[in-house]
């Protein structure tokens, strides 16, 4: 009975992680697709920042049966040109100076995000090293920094490589981390070249 319980709640959490990939929208610097990806939301968030621009100066028209026919022609229905008429509860129609900066940090970030992909797409691919006991990994591929060690290491050794980021993976056998500049660093800090 209690392996049979137990079953159900390791089937409970797999439908649960996976229910959460599908509604997850985070687009991953590991994903091949990712400056494609990214380019398409830059493109949908600079509509959206132009056409809250636009909505607001047809609100702030004189003539607001001219306004609501721009706001209309922008592909507001009525009761969106009704509820960006409304004054919000300190008296704000349209869309509030908040939205327009928040968006348009948000297309700043993804534009150095796209600078990022791009410089790094550019770039050679860096290689790994051997060290003492071992070797440090670049895999390119699974965008993970690797290191593998010839026989377990200390103690020591496993806490400053947790507190470090890295995490053991049983599937690769190896302790890794996301494959950054600062993950690199700390690998060379933590394992100097040998030769």
């Amino acid at each position: 009975m209690r392996k049979s319980i137990s079953e159900s709640d390791k089937a409970d959490h797999a439908r649960d992680k996976a229910r959460a990939a599908m509604n997850n929208h985070a687009i991953s610097s590991d994903d091949p697709e990712a400056l494609t990806r990214l380019r398409e939301k830059l493109a949908r968030l600079e509509r959206l920042q132009e056409q809250m621009k636009a909505a607001n100066a047809a609100i702030r028209m004189k003539d607001t049966a001219k306004g609501d026919a721009k706001l209309a022609e922008l592909g507001f229905s009525p009761i969106d040109i009704a509820k960006l008429r409304k004054p919000d509860w300190v008296g704000r129609v349209g869309f509030p100076s908040y939205a327009l900066t928040n968006n348009g940090a948000t297309i700043r970030s993804v534009k150095e995000r796209i600078a990022q992909l791009e410089a790094r797409a550019a770039a050679p691919a860096p290689e790994g090293w051997a060290f003492d006991g071992g070797e440090v990994i670049c895999n390119v591929a699974e965008n993970r920094l690797q290191v593998s060690f010839a026989a377990i290491p200390e103690k020591a050794v496993r806490t400053t490589l947790k507190i470090c980021g890295f995490r053991w993976s049983h599937y690769n056998g190896v302790w890794q981390r996301q494959l950054t500049p600062n993950a690199i660093g700390a690998a060379r800090a933590m394992f100097p070249r040998v030769g």
